[in-house]
């Protein structure tokens, strides 16, 4: 590349310095002798070559400036390729799997955590609480779950909308899931527009945007419910986990979890994690006590770990 940029130097200086040496020719030619006619001093054969050694300098600088504009674009699309390659490894780095039997693969906390850097709402939440429904629908060993999140809390900034992320699996059409929002006011429901954002995400994660249709201003009170259904998401007959990923607000000062199953089955054992990126496994929080545990599993927890994902894990008893 640097042989290039020396050539087209060369053939500018070149041709460039035998375009001002005719064009000087030229000039002394009329000021010595001013009978002659300029038409054809300028029609003459010398002429023309000054005017392709205009022409070829006029081009390789042309040349030269498309090449310095070329390597700087190779050079800033070279930065963002190390970029990538960069978050490649630190995503194989994250791809580790929880200490337990049923994995969760935390490329997807990395994910939630890198776009929450720029997805955040202005919400200071007091509750928060996802309830996960296995559904008796489903096919083989698994079987739908029905999600529903209650967000309660106070807006800090002004704002039109809530944003969530949620994952999802491989084989889920995000376009098939019907996501609706409500919102509480004076003891009834107000639907609101959900949206998945075409932002050009991984095909695992997405962003669900609420709009609330209006600018909410400081002090004002959230209080949300979103639901949506994932098909043949949850194993009945060996080992799963549901999640609480990461927040997106300001602060959170309450959160619950919890379980339900339609199935006719039996839990055998559950467990509560945490995890948050940098921590070199998922931290064990409880081992629930199945005593009283019939049909739902549930936990709570007062100011969670925030920009963290909580994982709720279960095994059916054979």
């Amino acid at each position: 590349m640097e042989n290039r940029l020396y050539l087209y130097n060369l053939g500018i200086k070149t041709f460039g310095g035998f375009a001002t040496l005719g064009g000087v020719i030229q000039a002394l030619q009329l000021f010595t002798q001013p009978d002659l006619d300029i038409k054809l001093i300028l029609l003459s054969f010398p002429a023309w070559v000054v005017y392709v050694f205009v022409c070829l300098t006029i081009i390789f600088a042309m040349l030269r400036e498309r090449y310095k504009s070329m390597s700087q674009r190779v050079e800033v699309l070279n930065v963002k390729l190390n970029e990538q390659d960069a978050m490649i490894r630190s995503l194989q780095e994250m791809m580790k799997i929880v200490p337990f039997k049923g994995r969760f693969f935390l490329t997807t906390e990395y994910l939630y955590n890198e776009l929450g850097e720029y997805i955040q709402n202005n919400i200071d939440i007091d509750s928060i609480e996802i309830k996960n429904t296995i559904e008796k629908r489903g096919m083989g060993n698994k079987r739908d779950s029905f999600v529903r999140l209650n967000i309660r809390g106070v807006v800090s900034h002004k704002i039109s909308t809530f944003h969530l992320l949620v994952a999802g699996d491989t084989i889920v059409n995000f376009e098939d899931i019907n996501i609706q929002a409500f919102e509480r006011v004076g003891g009834k429901q107000k639907k609101l527009c959900a949206r998945i954002a075409d932002n050009g995400q991984d095909s695992l994660l997405k962003q669900v945007v609420v709009s609330y249709g209006k600018v909410k201003s400081p002090g004002s009170i959230v209080d949300l419910m979103i639901e949506w259904c994932w098909p043949n998401m949850l194993n009945v007959t060996d080992c799963d986990y549901t999640t609480l990923p990461n927040f997106l607000a300001g602060t959170v000062k309450h959160l619950k979890m919890s379980l339900e199953c339609k199935e006719d089955i039996g839990f055998k054992s559950a467990s509560i994690y945490k995890y948050k990126v940098g921590m070199d496994k998922a931290q064990l929080i409880l081992d629930v006590d199945m005593s009283e545990i019939t049909d739902t599993i549930s936990y709570e927890e007062d100011n969670p770990l925030m920009n963290s994902t909580y994982i709720l894990y279960y095994e059916v008893a054979r």
